[in-house]
């Protein structure tokens, strides 16, 4: 499986570190399952956190319901975070 650091993943989604870390310790990921010292994302993962920025980023836009949309996509992306 391919895995990537923090750095690269949050590159990725296009957000920063401090996102994607303020994003698991709110809940609204998991912590990375890759084994290893340091968080280690999958593609998988990456792509489910691209998609929650995505939906960030369109309510915020669209003054929709960011706090239920999160919600939501944040059940999601735990009930599939290993897959």
């Amino acid at each position: 499986v391919e895995v990537f650091r923090i750095g690269e993943a949050a590159t990725m989604v296009g957000r920063d570190e401090q996102t994607l870390r303020g994003w698991e310790e709110k809940g609204i990921i998991p912590r990375p399952s890759v084994p290893g010292v340091h968080r280690n994302y999958t593609r998988h993962q990456i792509g489910a956190m691209r998609e929650l920025a995505e939906l960030i980023d369109e309510l915020r836009y669209s003054r929709g319901e960011l706090p239920s949309a999160i919600q939501t996509k944040s059940a999601e992306i735990h009930n599939n975070w290993e897959h």
